[in-house]
């Protein structure tokens, strides 16, 4: 049996002896010369926080060959932009962006594009910083005294993230909101239906009475989900790029509404999750499929993605590259398991006593190639920290005609409100699969 260590190695696709840029400002060309007009590539960095707030980073840049060799490198300016050719014979490019978290710690971010040889354009290169806290953009005090006189059996939403039995609730309620509108909603069990209405938070306190709940909902129709299949029910509202009136079922067929006459663009999204154990590992995966819902509380049914389906696939590539022992490229081919899939995106993460925590992105077409990608000899074996290795893969299945790079544009151009209004979720669904590997 091969060794978790070899399994390792090839779930980081190569033997990893680099993950780095270069340590000048001097762009680095390849080989050989054109008269045609060469590539593009163009982007910025974009990296947010818990608060919504954005930086932008600096950072290196490789240009891979076919195979993966180097085959050139530059930097962004001081302002963590880039506009520059692509050398000749370039057909993949990574990024490095070196960080620091609240802690003083390094973290560092490689994003990988294959298959871009014909020039790379994105609105920003998006990351997280999940390490990052915030406080409280708008602080306010929710006065429902009047509330609990008027509708004592209410069930009272959006306050925070759990539903709030008025007749059990104090008087006064602290609110915590990054925005400065507020949509809140009340169920009434007793008499049935469901209401809702806005509050401005600028001044930090709000009286709720029930005559403020002026938007009448509109129960959401489910029933022709399988329950046994169905998960956990998201119902979500859409208003410009922010989600509103989130409301949860878990395995059960609760009643959910929204709200047309504040918030007519509503989105319902399945989720799922399993777990696995094999030799080497453990197996999750998060499976979600997505629908718009009507006016009326009508949609389609939604479909998932097979996690069997694309674990198989996964697996497959993995024996495959076993096999060929003197490669360590890696082909794969998820259309086998979802015919219309637009994207896959590699996640492979782990501890380097030189970078820190580093988060290795590798983006594609659901069908391709990764080859024995190396970034110089920056990173080598006696940095890592084998333990601390795992890999994931997102699957995108989405109602979009174009490439990846395009769908990646396509949800950077767009507010979340014109995203469900272009159908681009309509019979859509994502699968993502983590495989924990085991050190010993």
């Amino acid at each position: 049996m091969k060794t978790t260590k070899t399994l390792i190695a090839l779930a980081l696709i190569s033997s990893l002896v680099a993950c780095g840029g270069s340590d000048n400002n001097n762009s680095t060309q390849g080989s050989g010369s054109s008269s045609a007009a060469l590539a593009k590539f163009t982007t910025m960095t974009s990296v947010t926080n818990s608060c919504g707030e954005a930086t932008r980073p600096a950072f290196d840049v490789v240009f891979h060959k076919l195979d993966g060799a180097v085959n050139g490198t530059t930097k962004s300016d001081n302002q963590g932009k880039i506009d520059t050719d692509i050398p000749q014979g370039t057909q993949h490019i990574s990024v490095i962006i070196p960080m620091k978290n609240n802690d003083g710690e390094k973290v560092t971010y490689v994003d990988t594009y294959l298959d871009v040889s014909n020039g790379l354009t994105l609105d920003r290169l998006s990351f997280y910083n999940s390490d990052d806290s915030c406080s409280c953009t708008y602080e306010a005090q929710v006065d429902i005294s009047e509330l609990k006189i008027s509708a004592p059996d209410a069930i009272l939403e959006g306050v925070n993230r759990r539903p709030i039995h008025i007749d059990v609730a104090d008087d006064v309620l602290p609110m915590c909101s990054k925005d400065k509108l507020a949509y809140l909603s009340i169920k009434t069990p007793y008499f049935g239906g469901s209401k809702a209405a806005k509050f401005d938070l600028s001044s930090g306190a709000i009286s709720v009475k029930e005559s403020d709940f002026i938007h009448q909902g509109v129960k959401v129709d489910y029933s022709h989900i399988d329950e046994h299949s169905m998960g956990t029910v998201n119902i979500r509202g859409a208003i410009d790029n922010r989600s509103v009136f989130h409301q949860v079922s878990y395995r059960t067929k609760d009643n959910l509404y929204i709200y047309p006459s504040i918030a007519d663009t509503n989105l319902l999204s399945l989720a799922s999750f399993e777990e696995n154990s094999f030799a080497e590992g453990n197996f999750k995966s998060f499976n979600t499929a997505y629908q718009h819902i009507d006016e009326n509380g009508h949609l389609d049914q939604p479909q998932k993605i097979s996690a069997y389906d694309v674990g198989y696939e996964f697996s497959n590539s993995f024996v495959n590259a076993l096999v060929s022992s003197n490669s360590n490229v890696l082909s794969y081919d998820y259309t086998n398991a979802v015919p219309s899939a637009d994207r896959v995106q590699y996640m492979i993460g782990f501890n380097d006593y030189k970078h820190g925590a580093v988060s290795w992105y590798i983006n594609s077409e659901a069908k391709g190639t990764i080859p024995d990608l190396e970034f110089g000899d920056i990173l080598t074996d006696e940095t890592m920290d084998e333990s601390s290795m795992y890999l994931s893969f997102n699957l995108y299945d989405y109602n979009h005609e174009g490439n990846y790079i395009d769908l990646i544009n396509v949800f950077q151009r767009q507010t979340y409100e014109q995203l469900i209004d272009s159908g681009i979720y309509d019979g859509g669904a994502s699968i993502r699969i983590e495989f924990e590997l085991n050190s010993n």
